[in-house]
């Protein structure tokens, strides 16, 4: 099945479904942090801003909002 036809609001009705708890929530946090995707993003954010302190930060609703929550720990 290709990727595209997965993608479908039923699957993301299904993930929203499921609550996680603040420890699942944290252990998602503090794995995403070691990833090449956050140390980029990081790091293209405090090339341009120097800081994450004081940054606004808006969650478009495209996932389960783990960069949001790791720009809110570096202060944003």
């Amino acid at each position: 099945m290709a990727i595209a036809n997965r993608n479908t609001p039923e699957l993301w009705d299904k993930l929203w479904e499921k609550k996680s708890s603040k420890d699942e929530d944290t252990a998602t946090l503090r794995i995403e942090e070691k990833t090449v995707r956050w140390q980029t993003l990081k790091e293209i954010v405090l090339k341009k801003f120097s800081s994450f302190n004081d940054l606004k930060v808006i969650e478009i609703g495209a996932g389960t909002g783990t960069y949001s929550g790791l720009m809110a720990k570096q202060g944003a």
